[in-house]
């Protein structure tokens, strides 16, 4: 650890140098910054009985750069409603939305009747090869450096549904992304993009007049300052109305009867903005308010909602204005004239923002509503004002407009809490501040060992993890280096940021450059370590020692990131101290002042992403100092990280064998994924009189390797009347790519099986199973896909058994409304074994143990239940269960409608006997019910009695423990 004297030098010499050569316009990148320019006149018309605009549009791009432009790339992004073979079809898809998929002509959209022309005449223009939303001008003649060139194209657009970010609900319009765009051209070169659904986008600065003609009784809410007269009188207007003049639908209001029949032209106009976007509406109601800033500027704040959404909408003006005030307070003032929000129906997410105006879904409470308000509101600074490359670095927008958002949440509604920060309701947890779940986000994706670099590009995260790193993570990684550095020292990190980025494109590193610059400390450890890395810091408090005047502590870094971290002396659950204490990697010892504190603690106020929680504390007396509290909840709900929980349920359960079970529910599974996990269920039969249950273990290593991702060792012992289970396994996870929504890991395990009672005398008294399964899953909205494969091999005395099993299953989406189910089973087995290890047409008597079977022996105490119950392991044929003791495969075919029931065709392969069956299932979630209606097992074809029929239906159910902390993760 260096000296308060070398510390004090070492801020001096950075400060130094950091401001002899501090510039604005500072990149490490060998060209030197410049921006293209695009300024923006656009005329058009909305008709809205066939949902089109009609719209000319000329722009006129300066080249700024060193470099001869020979073509210029137009995003052309109403093509992306198009077809289902465009970029954002194919997102829609991977990310389980499949609306687009099955969406009808006329709720498709497009772009057409261009034809790109200088003042020479038409210009050479394709397509590009992969994507339809984007397209290529050639140029007539070269665009030299510090030249410019006026480009015109008319243009028609069908607007689509509502499936994205343009589009219409009835006769509500989102007209955003509407207009042929150039991509922005840096010094990296041309970054012509797709439209996506999750990431988004990166434009160049210029003005724009835009001229909208439309239906007189719409009322509209758009980017820009409005120039008539006329129309700002009429909105001022109907900012003072009742909300009883305000029509239900599309009808127009008493007030608007005069403007039936005719149209209206206005026009926007505004410089130093980088897109253009309008709402309207027949019904809107709208309100106003004044931002006045520090400043003494006043900015007219404006909210545009539907009627029925009054109760959470009456006050958005209100929370636009305080937005406003906020982040000019925080960030740098706001430099337009105006902002708005507009409800609108919005399927990208919450909302959505352009310079100006921002669309926001409707808003479930007041809270929430202000919540979503400020955050859009909050993005004409971070992207609006501050033009980052947001499909590339979503971070630099979302995550920092995250954290002021947090900080404006924190002040105006202070006893927020863990529960209500998420939308769920307060019995789940109502003790923690809405910092644990600041805390709790930012480091859940890590405690499933999932970590990728926040600094990753949009489109290769998966959208669980899009929404966690790029804005949970970021805005609690920057509300930690506010704690650092100080909040007023952060505050003015902040300011430089915007005062020296404001409309131009800033990249990562000069955000790091200016906050060392300003701060005077080396920030690799944050802004490198934590946003382009995978990798980690874990502080430990591994031993104290007394001294007369100090406490001498052995802190261990079990990661690798040196970063700074608060160290709390605390009394009584108070803080009397807090030290900020350097970085470092392994183990060293830390003196620190010996005052009356009988704990000492790593980071109590959860402002780091320290990975876990439960090594920070040690007590400065008695026996066990590095006792973690232990806390035991009674209902389910949420935990800290810091403490161990024990959850406690009432559990209930029967069969057969034991009767009417009761017991408890012991775990401590939890949102946060841990490495070592326990789910105990003790229980007691009253029918049989003895204990039973069932009891799970596992522990967990993450595995830094490009192909295996985790390594889980999980045991599990089972105790019922018939028998007991002992089971060690295995199970290697591996990584797949990002965003594929692919699965995949390998089992082995180890089961002794002891029979007792009546099972003792229908099956071996106890045997040995090694199994070996591979798993494989891929979902997405339109198919999801399993294989299954795997080696069996069970020892008993005098017997030796094996068997290989194979399982692909799918479910294919036809249509909105339909789907196909189909599974096709492969069995092959030895032929020295007794028949209970042979292969069955409507599932095995569970070998293995795995399932919960009401009636295992057929006893009938539990009647129809007990006897009728099959497993879905097999065969899956249900009329009659016939056995194999050489081979059996199966095709399960069912078509599922919108109805409960679905007809199936099963057919089935028995030692070169063929059977097929058909008849109506019934799902019901975990529950599913097969009525057979014929088969070649019945004599005639068909059931030849209603107690035969009633005999031949079979139900399955779902309920299987062992995988339980195997399939929770399947996010992660």
């Amino acid at each position: 650890m260096r000296t308060r004297i070398n510390q004090k030098l070492g801020q001096f010499v950075i400060l130094v140098c950091s401001f002899m050569l501090y510039s604005p316009l500072f990149s490490q990148n060998s060209k030197p910054y410049f921006q293209q320019e695009v300024n923006y006149k656009i005329a058009v018309r909305l008709d809205d009985s066939l949902h089109m605009l009609y719209g000319e549009v000329e722009l006129r791009y300066t080249n700024n750069s060193g470099d001869t432009l020979h073509f210029i790339y137009m995003h052309l992004w109403p093509n992306a409603y198009k077809n289902n073979t465009t970029a954002l079809a194919k997102q829609l898809v991977r990310n389980n939305n499949s609306r687009f998929q099955f969406a009808g002509e006329e709720a498709r959209g497009w772009i057409d009747s261009l034809n790109f022309a200088d003042k020479k005449g038409a210009l050479t223009w394709d397509y590009h090869p992969e994507h339809s939303d984007i397209c290529k001008v050639i140029l007539r003649e070269p665009l030299y450096p510090g030249s410019s060139t006026t480009i015109a194209t008319p243009f028609t657009v069908k607007l689509p549904g509502d499936f994205s970010r343009l589009g219409h609900v009835g006769r509500s319009y989102q007209i955003s992304q509407w207009y042929p765009k150039p991509a922005v051209y840096d010094r990296e070169g041309w970054h012509a993009m797709p439209y996506l659904d999750l990431g988004e986008f990166y434009s160049e600065y210029g003005s724009f007049e835009v001229a909208i003609t439309l239906p007189a009784t719409y009322r509209v809410a758009a980017t820009g300052v409005l120039q008539e007269k006329e129309e700002k009188d009429w909105l001022n207007a109907l900012s003072q109305q009742n909300y009883s003049h305000y029509p239900k639908g599309d009808s127009v209001s008493e007030w608007d009867k005069d403007r039936i029949g005719k149209l209206k032209t206005i026009t926007y106009k505004q410089d130093r903005i980088h897109d253009f976007a309008f709402f309207c509406a027949k019904n809107y109601v709208v309100r106003k308010d004044l931002a006045v800033l520090a400043s003494g500027q006043n900015i007219e704040t404006w909210a545009f909602f539907k009627p029925d959404t009054q109760s959470a909408w009456k006050k958005g003006a209100f929370y636009v204005k305080r937005a406003v005030e906020a982040y000019s307070e925080w960030v740098g003032d706001y430099p337009f004239e105006a902002a708005t929000a507009v409800q609108g129906a919005l399927s990208a997410g919450g909302g959505m923002e352009y310079p100006m105006v921002t669309v926001i879904s409707a808003g479930a409470s007041p809270e929430q509503l202000d919540n979503v308000i400020t955050h859009e509101v909050g993005h004409n600074w971070f992207y609006g004002i501050l033009g980052s490359n947001e499909r590339e670095y979503a971070w630099m927008d979302e995550g920092f407009n995250s954290y002021i958002e947090a900080r404006y949440m924190k002040k105006y509604y202070p006893d927020r809490t863990f529960s209500g920060a998420l939308g769920l309701p307060e019995s789940l947890n109502s003790t923690y501040d809405v910092h644990w779940n600041s805390y709790l986000m930012a480091t859940i994706h890590s405690s499933y060992g999932y970590q990728i670099p926040i600094n990753t590009p949009s489109i290769e995260m998966p959208m669980l993890q899009y929404g966690l790193l790029s804005y949970q993570r970021t805005a609690f990684l920057l509300n930690y280096l506010a704690e650092y550095l100080g909040q007023e020292t952060f505050d003015a990190c902040m300011h430089r940021y915007f005062d020296a980025w404001q409309f131009k494109h800033p990249q990562p590193g000069d955000i790091q450059y200016i906050f060392e610059g300003v701060s005077g400390k080396k920030l690799d450890w944050f802004f490198d370590g934590l946003f382009n890395t995978e990798k980690q810091f874990d502080y430990a408090l591994s031993r104290i020692k007394r001294e007369e005047h100090s406490f001498i502590l052995t802190v261990k870094n079990r990661g690798s990131i040196a970063a700074p971290f608060p160290l709390y002396l605390v009394k009584e659950d108070s803080v009397i101290k807090t030290l900020w204490i350097d970085g470092h990697t392994g183990t060293v010892e830390i003196h620190v002042p010996r005052l009356e504190a009988d704990q000492i603690v790593v980071d109590q106020g959860y402002f780091s992403p320290d990975l876990s929680l439960r090594n920070n504390r040690i007590s400065t007396r008695g026996l066990f100092r590095k006792a973690e509290p232990l806390k035991l909840k009674l209902a389910p709900g949420f935990t800290r990280n810091d403490w161990k929980a024990l959850r406690v349920h009432p559990a209930l359960g029967y069969n057969t064998a034991d009767g009417l079970l009761l017991g408890l529910m012991l775990h401590n599974y939890d949102i946060q994924g841990k490495k070592f996990g326990y789910f105990l269920m003790p229980m007691y039969g009253l029918g049989s009189e003895t204990f039973a249950g069932n009891f799970l273990m596992k522990y967990d290593w993450f595995i830094r390797d490009r192909s295996l991702k985790k390594v889980r060792l999980m045991a599990q012992y089972k105790r019922f009347a018939d028998y007991d289970k002992i089971e060690p396994s295995l199970n290697f996870f591996f990584h797949t790519g990002r965003i594929d929504h692919k699965k995949h890991w390998l089992s082995l395990s180890y089961a002794e099986i002891m029979h007792r009672g009546i099972e003792a005398r229908f099956f071996p008294s106890s045997y040995a199973s090694t199994r070996l399964r591979y798993n494989r899953t891929k979902n997405n909205a339109l198919l999801k896909e399993r294989i299954q494969g795997g080696f069996t091999y069970i020892q008993s005395t005098g017997m030796k058994h094996w068997r290989a099993e194979a399982i692909y299953q799918r479910t294919d989406k036809l249509s909105k409304k339909s789907k196909l189910k189909s599974r096709l089973y492969g069995g092959w087995i030895s032929s020295n074994g007794p028949n209970y290890f042979d292969l069955f047409s409507a599932g095995s008597p569970d070998v293995n143990k795995d399932y919960y079977l009401i009636d295992r022996v057929g006893n009938q105490k539990a009647g129809w239940l007990g006897t009728n119950m099959a497993l879905m392991d097999q065969g899956g044929f249900m009329s009659y269960n016939l056995r194999a003791d050489n081979y059996l495969f199966s095709l399960n075919l069912e078509y599922q409608y919108k109805w409960y029931f679905h007809p199936y065709v099963h057919g089935l392969l028995v030692d070169d006997f063929v059977y097929y069956e058909t008849g109506l299932g019934l799902s019901l979630g975990v529950l599913d019910v097969y009525f057979p209606v014929s088969s070649n097992v019945f004599v005639s074809g068909f059931p030849e009695s209603g107690k035969q029929w009633a005999e031949s239906i079979r139900f399955t159910l779902s309920l299987n423990l062992s995988s339980m902390w195997n399939q929770v993760e399947i996010q992660f």
